[in-house]
């Protein structure tokens, strides 16, 4: 049987015992002053442990020292520092100099427990179910859980799970997730119907007022996007609250359940199609309910709609950016927009002017340089550019293992930046995309944007 190995390192007698009581197959080795470590450093490999645990360290060789030299030997393993709550140091300080994560023994006894048992199943190769990832912007602490909840280190790519079924998330777990930003997390998906009936039971306290659906609707776009209050998740289902207030708009419940199946009634499979449709649908149907200068209906069925034809597309091209494509891949990709309407077309289904212009056109810029005609910015409607503004936040704030995540504000620039979205839609989208979800939007010109 394959055991976890764990190294300890100048830890707490009690932490060290607590440490081992949350584990069941696992070797510890415990080095226990500096002469021992300086004796065993050079005979480790970076594949000796499968975690690290360090305390405060000695005199001659403090935690940050241990740290840096820790991480230089073991690059993958992950390094936590555990010290007791009367020890308590500056974690981000910590956490700067190589520690994944700091704990506090006996307060952060469930964290710690949680933490080593998620690296323990890792490691031993114990089944784990598919995890999908949510936002963690409507739960609070006074919820009662019904479902488990699970965090992602993309340092290590491992996950830890933060709280059992039927009970709530700690005030320590929150203030620890809060610590460090963290804004989205995973939940079984064997558990996503429990997840989604919760939600579904905060929607329905949104109140009947326009207006302040208006804002609740520009408070949800904010936590989605917003790396503090809650991430732009992944997952194929993370929408779905989303989804549902969009549905109360629309009023059309079974929007989303018919893209997915006429996806499938092309023959081929989706490779993530639908989840990314349902991800800009979500961002489109929110900048409509926010900002009025497109209708939500439409919208909604334009980015649902507008990529069906990257179903025709062959798999070695949908794994590619535009960057990298060939030049005949490039020219195939560039047909994706004709094919959309051709299978639509073919399922006899009708569009209204404005979802077909904004399908036809969403692939163009402001600046000309877009496809399939390069038309001027005056000449793309403005539905197609709120569809590609969804479209490339939907990109840019993708989760990427090991590669640091951009915030909705830096995205927003790199997008304001590169000549594809008409400045006026830009103003009326930027509010949005402050600091605070209740910033007030713009005064409304007189006509539509331009």
């Amino acid at each position: 049987m394959i055991k976890l190995k764990i190294l300890a390192v100048a830890l707490d007698a009690h932490a060290l015992e607590f440490a081992k009581s949350c584990l069941q197959n696992y070797e510890l080795d415990y080095v226990n002053n500096s002469e021992e470590f300086m004796k065993y450093y050079d005979t480790w490999k970076s594949d000796s442990y499968d975690a690290v645990i360090c305390g405060l360290g000695w005199e001659d060789l403090p935690a940050i020292e241990l740290s840096q030299s820790l991480k230089m030997t073991f690059i993958q393993a992950p390094i936590y520092f555990v010290a007791l709550d009367s020890q308590m140091q500056e974690a981000e300080i910590l956490i700067k100099n190589g520690f994944l994560d700091c704990f506090y023994y006996p307060m952060d006894k469930n964290f710690i427990s949680i933490t080593l048992r998620e690296i323990e199943r890792n490691v031993t190769g114990q089944s784990l179910e598919r995890l999908v990832e949510v936002s963690l912007a409507e739960i609070k602490p006074e919820d009662q859980l019904d479902f488990e909840l699970s965090l992602y280190l993309s340092a290590n790519n491992r996950y830890i799970k933060l709280n059992n079924r039927g009970t709530k998330l700690s005030p320590r777990i929150i203030s620890n997730l809060d610590r460090h930003s963290t804004s989205h997390v995973f939940v079984k998906e064997s558990q996503l119907k429990q997840y989604y009936s919760f939600l579904t039971s905060k929607i329905k306290n949104l109140t009947p007022s326009p207006q302040q659906k208006k804002a609740a609707a520009r408070r949800l776009f904010h936590d989605l996007l917003s790396p503090k209050n809650a991430a732009f998740a992944e997952g194929k289902e993370y929408v779905e609250y989303a989804n549902q207030v969009i549905a109360e708009y629309v009023k059309s419940p079974d929007l989303f359940n018919f893209q997915k199946e006429l996806l499938k009634s092309t023959g081929s499979t989706d490779n993530g199609l639908y989840e990314k449709a349902q991800k800009v649908s979500t961002i489109c149907g929110l900048i409509a309910l926010t900002t009025e200068i497109v209708k939500t209906e439409d919208i909604v069925i334009a980015a649902l709609m507008c990529d069906l034809g990257m179903s025709q597309m062959p798999i070695e091209v949908l794994e590619k950016t535009e960057s990298e494509m060939s030049p005949e891949e490039l020219d195939l990709y560039h047909t994706h927009v004709a094919k959309s309407l051709t299978i639509l077309a073919g399922k006899r289904i009708v569009i209204l002017p404005k979802v077909r212009d904004a399908i036809t056109q969403h692939h163009e810029r402001f600046d000309g340089k877009g496809f399939p005609e390069k038309r001027p910015g005056f000449k793309i409607c403005t539905e197609a550019q709120v569809l590609s503004l969804a479209q490339q936040l939907e990109d840019l704030l993708r989760i990427r293992p090991r590669q640091p995540r951009l915030s909705p504000q830096e995205a927003f620039k790199l997008i304001a930046g590169n000549g594809s979205i008409n400045p006026d839609i830009l103003n009326e989208v930027r509010h949005l995309f402050s600091a605070s979800p209740d910033e007030t939007e713009p005064q409304k010109n007189s006509g539509k944007v331009a």
